[in-house]
């Protein structure tokens, strides 16, 4: 069987040097965290890959963020993951006197299987860098 690419976390593999995925729905879920925990403009020579999500998390929380925030990632999912389908999106913000977070849930098919799905979820707080 051909591996198609990493997986992510990046680990040590009995196989070789990494850990590497063999499915195509697994591979695009990699790529897909990937793209959501980088910062936009973090890339060297590619400044438009990521989102900006960490810059919401100081701003006022408003339904406008929510919107901006919808937005920004299907755009960015529809440009650089062109193979996935977003099925669901649920953005989730939740906001503190000294600390705001903001709770993603991606539930996504592949264009070649639409039938097989898989969920992942991201949380960006205010008081942590990852």
């Amino acid at each position: 069987m051909k591996a198609l690419g990493m997986k992510y976390p990046i680990e040590n593999s009995r196989q070789g040097y990494f850990e590497q995925t063999f499915d195509s729905l697994t591979n695009e879920k990699v790529k897909l965290r990937n793209l959501m925990r980088t910062v936009e403009g973090e890339r060297y020579m590619q400044p438009s890959f990521g989102l900006a999500i960490y810059k919401y998390l100081f701003d006022q929380i408003t339904e406008d963020i929510k919107r901006k925030i919808d937005i920004d990632i299907k755009n960015k999912i529809t440009f650089w993951l062109p193979n996935l389908i977003i099925n669901n999106l649920y953005i989730d913000i939740v906001s503190d006197v000294d600390r705001n977070r903001i709770n993603i849930e991606i539930d996504f098919s592949l264009v070649s299987n639409p039938s097989e799905y898989d969920v992942v979820t991201f949380t960006f707080d205010s008081q942590q860098s990852t």
